[in-house]
């Protein structure tokens, strides 16, 4: 009980000394600090995240082209429907 009592006296304490602290505005400079440290780091992950989508977005544009490119390759050399006596293989 009494280890109880003390840590909420220490508690206590810490908080009115934290308050008083922040009252007198000793920690201006640092919410400012990290108000620039979080709006950086925002703006770095939001690049990250482009950047990510743009190499998507390139690898699927890649991938179509090939795919195209073969689907046109596939329709050259199948049948022809005019000479149905001659097979082309692809």
């Amino acid at each position: 009980m009494k280890d109880l009592l003390i840590g909420m006296v220490v508690g206590v304490v810490t908080g009115y000394v934290l308050r008083k602290m922040e009252d007198d505005g000793k920690f201006r400079c640092l919410h400012a600090n990290l108000h620039h440290l979080a709006s950086k780091a925002k703006e770095e992950a939001m690049n990250l995240k482009d950047a990510g989508l743009d190499k998507v977005e390139y690898v699927a544009d890649r991938s179509s082209g090939c795919r195209a490119g073969k689907e046109q390759k596939i329709k050259q050399y199948s049948w022809d429907a005019d000479n149905a006596d001659e097979r082309r293989y692809y």
